[in-house]
């Protein structure tokens, strides 16, 4: 039960019309999210998009705001890094 708990807060996100996420009361761009989520692996860019079967290219871009990463998208990714936290934690392999 706690871990879903934890997914749902990991995951609870709600866009403005603008398309930006809202973390409490200040608006984050999907751009700035994926660069925290990157930033909290500890990983670099090519290891990131390579992490995930992205060209390095799209994610370039998406970091440069040349394009724009799908919501969905960005969502699957945290979602994926979350559970595979809380699998490290419990000593899951």
């Amino acid at each position: 039960i706690e871990q879903t708990r934890t997914l749902r807060r990991a995951f609870k996100r709600v866009l403005n019309p603008d398309g930006e996420i809202r973390k409490g009361r200040e608006p984050v761009s999907l751009k700035e999210e994926l660069i925290e989520l990157r930033l909290s692996t500890g990983m670099n860019k090519a290891q990131f998009a390579r992490y995930f079967g992205i060209p390095y290219r799209t994610y370039q871009e998406w970091e440069l705001g040349g394009r724009r990463v799908p919501e969905y998208l960005l969502r699957l990714m945290a979602y994926k890094i979350e559970v595979e936290k809380m699998g490290k934690e419990r000593g899951d392999t």
